[in-house]
């Protein structure tokens, strides 16, 4: 109904407000962690760490801010289309793929920043999630003609950080086909690939359904695109 996707847009709007004003906040209390946050916790205990690896820790845990304001990005931009659905017809699978995009940023930046987990596990998820970004960067230059360049110098990329992590006490783990598996750092280990359902069902509880509804829409899974039924209405409640 009308009113139904009035209701949703506005909530839809809201989000997208709400979530520039926390990553503000965000930026802030990485660039000045107050007393006592994880953050300022973090840096202290790089400053206990052997001199030689102060600086390469503090780099690795910046590289995790970067990335966590790249996923914020991409979830604005999610959300935003959305919005610019909402005065079409309905669409399900449009509409329910661009949710799940947002859910999987959402989940992304939980793992990343390891609530209730240790220094050593933020480090080896900041690493690993590096190798999951530039791993398929080599995968879409490897198959784009042309791209022999740029194929190189994000290959050096990889090498380079790769050696970094060995040289600062970092172990990084290989299947048999040569493709990074796991970061490990102390007591701290990280896979490359993350099982974003299981993430799901530790997030969302009971509702976890609702990312493996929209995986069925992104997968155009058949019993989502022949059994769908409900109105628009039922549509935007599962959404918001």
């Amino acid at each position: 109904s009308a009113s139904a996707a009035s209701l949703g847009l506005k909530v839809l709007r809201q989000q997208r407000r709400d979530a520039t004003a926390a990553l503000r906040v965000l930026r802030d209390a990485f660039e000045n962690p107050p007393e006592g946050s994880t953050r300022a916790t973090d840096l202290s205990w790089c400053e206990s760490q052997p001199f030689r690896d102060r600086s390469w820790l503090k780099e690795t845990l910046e590289v995790a801010g970067f990335l966590t304001s790249s996923l914020c990005l991409s979830a604005d931009e999610h959300l935003e289309a959305i919005e610019c659905l909402r005065d079409r017809p309905m669409t399900p699978h449009a509409d329910l793929t661009l949710v799940r995009s947002v859910m999987e940023a959402a989940l992304s930046i939980i793992w990343l920043c390891c609530p209730g987990g240790g220094v050593e596990s933020r480090l080896c998820r900041s690493a690993a999630m590096f190798f999951e970004s530039n791993a398929g960067q080599l995968t879409l230059l490897e198959a784009t003609p042309g791209q022999e360049e740029n194929l190189r110098r994000v290959t050096e990329v990889v090498v380079e950080y790769e050696t970094k992590l060995h040289e600062h006490g970092f172990t990084v783990r290989r299947n048999k086909r040569g493709y990074v598996e796991s970061v490990s750092y102390g007591q701290g280990t990280a896979p490359i690939r993350r099982n974003i359902t299981s993430l799901a069902e530790d997030a969302f509880g009971d509702y976890a359904f609702i990312y493996g509804l929209t995986s069925g829409a992104t997968h155009s899974r058949i019993w989502l695109t022949q059994g769908m039924e409900g109105t628009r209405i039922d549509l935007d409640r599962a959404a918001i």
